[in-house]
């Protein structure tokens, strides 16, 4: 070993021994490595450092688990007791008369919204299943025939309803209104679609003339019904999307060519 490799050796001794004197008591001794070769000496030190709270630096910074029914064990009686993030209990103490106080939970912080409860819908599916009474169909004149070019009246006697059901356990009203008909006259012609009900002769509205004899006509009328519908109580209505559908046919009727005969007074 040359000169300059005894003046390292010393520098490295030297090093070791300032190390030493500079830890405070109690405290770790540092790591030290040294390597030597013909020409040279390296020294590596490595200190531990402790936290500012005395935990061992280099830890993975997560927060231990909250013990809560320590807490709720260690607590003065006599009080609510956090049990949870957002959650109290009551701790009686010993012998004491009081009554069963609930356990409190605390409205969520800022950022967790509170569950929302689902609007109440009515649908067209749900007034097709209500008891809608269709309003009957009356042909006149209503004898079981008709002529032919003669006007054949038709109406019903379809008129506004009022129910009350159950939609998601909750009451509600709805009400439904016929919107328009659709009469079909049996022989073939284009269906007629009316807002208008009908109504008796002399003040009939709706009318078909049958242009050939024929045996067992019959006469349907298709009724859409609009509704709208309001949570009991709350007195705003809101309309339904779509309509409920009734449907009637009358009996069956002769459809006859008038005779015309010559008689004496």
């Amino acid at each position: 070993m040359g000169k300059e490799s005894l003046f390292l050796l010393f520098v490295v001794v030297n090093v070791l021994l300032v190390l030493g004197a500079s830890q405070a008591v109690g405290s770790p001794p540092p790591r030290v490595q040294g390597e030597t070769d013909d020409d040279a000496v390296a020294i590596i030190a490595d200190e531990l450092k402790r936290s500012p709270r005395g935990g061992m630096g280099g830890g993975s910074g997560k927060r231990p688990a909250v013990d809560w029914a320590s807490i709720f064990e260690n607590a003065a009686c006599g009080q609510y007791v956090r049990v949870g993030p957002h959650s109290y209990r009551y701790k009686p103490c010993e012998n004491e008369i009081a009554p069963n106080f609930p356990d409190i939970t605390a409205a969520p912080p800022p950022g967790d919204p509170a569950e929302e409860t689902a609007p109440i819908v009515v649908t067209a599916q749900d007034i097709q299943r209500l008891p809608i009474a269709p309003g009957g169909l009356t042909v006149q004149p209503d004898q079981g025939w008709v002529l032919v070019n003669i006007d054949t009246i038709v109406w019903t006697e379809a008129a506004a309803q009022t129910f009350s059901t159950v939609v998601l356990d909750t009451p509600v009203d709805v009400r439904v209104r016929p919107a328009d008909f659709t009469w079909d006259f049996g022989d073939g012609s284009a269906p007629v679609r009316t807002t208008d009900p009908g109504a008796p002769f002399p003040n009939h509205t709706v009318s078909h003339g049958y242009t050939g004899a024929a045996d067992g006509r019959q006469v349907t009328v298709t009724t859409r019904w609009a509704g709208e519908f309001q949570v009991a109580g709350s007195g705003v209505w809101q309309p339904v999307q779509g309509f409920a559908v009734t449907t009637e046919s009358s009996a069956p009727f002769e459809v006859r060519t008038a005779t015309t005969a010559l008689t004496r007074d």
